[in-house]
């Protein structure tokens, strides 16, 4: 006969073992800020900076939750008119030429001095991946979250033998 999973819960003590865990949904609503804002962070520090002065992409990260049963969180650049850009900087770019849209000419400048072209050859951008890596380590996380919610579940439970 195979193995069977089987305990006793003690009904007496069971009421006691679900009120100390009303607490449980709040205490997921905070780790799952914490866990959002660990992402932002990540990204953060992920996202690549021009050397130019402005405002930066990578400093445009922010969140959103929303809800308690599910928890529903959005991370989200706050910059969505450069989500192209986002798009280049998560999957790269093949080289390319670049050439104005309106004007005979290009003005632009590189490596500090003020330059004019008619076309540009662009080598191309590496894919950096920051979102999909922050994804994949926040799906980690929250995995081994989980398991820890869980395992102190069991053990309210256990104690209710």
């Amino acid at each position: 006969m195979p193995e069977a999973i089987s305990f006793r819960v003690d009904w007496k003590t069971w009421n006691a073992k679900l009120a100390k865990l009303k607490g449980l949904p709040k205490h997921m609503q905070v780790m799952a800020k914490s866990v959002t804002i660990f992402g932002v962070e990540t990204l953060k520090k992920t996202t690549p900076r021009s050397k130019t002065p402005g405002d930066h992409l990578a400093d445009a990260w922010t969140y959103q939750i929303k809800g308690l049963s599910p928890i529903r969180i959005q991370i989200y650049n706050a910059q969505r008119a450069r989500e192209l850009v986002l798009r280049i900087l998560e999957y790269g770019s093949e080289p390319h030429e670049i050439t104005p849209r309106a004007r005979e000419w290009m003005r632009f400048e590189w490596r500090g001095r003020l330059c004019f072209a008619k076309h540009v050859e662009h080598p191309g951008t590496p894919a950096y991946h920051m979102i999909s890596q922050t994804r994949y380590d926040l799906e980690a996380r929250i995995q081994s979250l989980k398991g820890m919610l869980v395992r102190r579940f069991a053990q309210e439970v256990e104690g209710a033998r």
